[in-house]
């Protein structure tokens, strides 16, 4: 064993502006792409410096998980990451609910398997 331990943190949005220069913007925009680059850059522009995500706070919480002494394999951080997870968790639930019967109708039956 290596003693190798491997965890997901997955956050939510943008955590806080990188600094100055920084981002999409400080890249050339490549003629085929500018249509959808330009949305793009114009996406971020309008997000940026309001994020809800403090990145000091999530460096803070992946040092905290690090030194865990049982962190959990994936970790959602962040307020939209969760509502995310909160609603994908739900609708998952809910479908294997509604095809459960048909799950479950896989299994070997016990007389196939005993012969």
């Amino acid at each position: 064993m290596v003693g190798l331990l491997l965890h997901e943190v997955r956050r939510g949005g943008v955590f806080g502006e990188p600094g100055p220069g920084a981002g999409p913007a400080r890249h050339p925009v490549i003629d085929d792409y500018a249509a959808s680059s330009t949305a793009l850059r114009s996406a971020w522009a309008e997000r940026s410096h309001r994020q809800v995500g403090d990145p000091a706070k999530l460096g803070a919480a992946i040092v905290t998980l690090a030194s865990a002494e049982h962190p959990p394999l994936h970790c959602v951080v962040g307020t939209d990451a969760v509502a995310w997870a909160v609603t994908k968790i739900a609708a998952l639930a809910e479908e294997l609910d509604r095809w459960r019967e048909l799950s479950l109708s896989t299994d070997i039956e016990p007389e196939a398997a005993a012969a």
